[in-house]
């Protein structure tokens, strides 16, 4: 007990010793830490929370399958598959010529290295990760402007979903070469039926007039299904999002508080770290 008391009682000696310094580096710190953190640009934070469907929920091949044995949303698999494209370059280099963020970033393309730097920026600002709850994703931006900042994540959200729908459009566009195969056959076996009535010279008006009217019934048709496919792209839903980005209204960085707590502390164990090492030489001298 008496060791602690000492103990305490010699550091209460230390400091009265070094307090001008001690107090000078704490009053200093305050001031440089304050500046800088007035100084550093101010970010702000958009978020989007999404849950993707299960892939053969929005395929046209289950579409009439009573129990196809799989639920709505997207399993493990699906979600990594996400992840993976939403950390692609592919992303990246989209989003970066879409909101020009060479000149967003201070980069020029002609400067060295230009690419990885300003794919580095765009990494370190924008965060696409799963969410607690299991089979959700949220995709996070920070930006010095609000509103680019949610535009971006709703962009984002935007890519995922379009790059979710290109095999479904790849299907449908088999969907579709096959019906006008299939058009084209009755069209064919329409001709071979024509030819075959043209010696009897009394269906030549007949047999014209109900050649013309089946290319017009097959092909509108064959219009009609082009139609409905497109008309199907556009409306199936490939991700749940539970709310579009807003712009934000309070800054989310920096914390000014904390830079200037992380600016004092930091100081204050240099110049006890300096004081110990003079106490030490001036402890050997004695």
């Amino acid at each position: 007990m008496k060791e602690n008391n000492f103990n305490l009682l010699s550091f209460w000696d230390v400091i009265k010793r070094w307090k001008k310094l001690i107090i000078g580096s704490f009053l200093l710190s305050l001031v440089l830490s304050t500046i800088v953190a007035f100084m550093l640009p101010i970010y702000y934070k958009s978020v989007v929370i999404f849950y993707p469907f299960d892939p053969r929920s929005y395929d046209p091949r289950f579409a009439l399958v009573k129990n196809p044995g799989f639920g709505i949303y997207a399993g493990e698999q699906e979600v990594e598959r996400i992840l993976a494209v939403g950390e692609s370059r592919e992303l990246a280099f989209y989003m970066i010529e879409k909101f020009n963020l060479y000149q967003r970033y201070n980069i020029k393309k002609n400067e060295a290295k230009a690419e990885k730097r300003v794919f580095d920026e765009f990494m370190s600002q924008v965060t696409i990760k799963k969410t607690p709850l299991a089979g959700g994703l949220e995709v996070i931006v920070f930006d010095k402007d609000a509103k680019i900042a949610a535009d971006m994540a709703n962009e984002i959200i935007k890519f995922i979903d379009k790059k979710n729908r290109e095999p479904i459009s790849i299907i449908n566009n088999q969907i579709l070469r096959g019906y006008l195969k299939s058009q084209e056959e009755k069209v064919k076996d329409i001709q071979k039926l024509i030819e075959n009535l043209k010696p009897n010279q009394n269906y030549t008006a007949f047999n014209t007039d109900f050649l013309a009217n089946e290319y017009i019934y097959n092909y509108t048709k064959l219009s009609d299904v082009q139609q409905e496919l497109k008309v199907l792209d556009e409306k199936i839903e490939t991700l749940y999002v539970l709310e579009p980005a807003k712009p934000a209204l309070d800054k989310a960085k920096p914390v000014k508080s904390l830079v200037i707590l992380v600016g004092i502390v930091g100081m204050m164990i240099i110049v006890f770290f300096i004081i110990s090492i003079a106490e030490s030489f001036s402890k050997r001298e004695d």
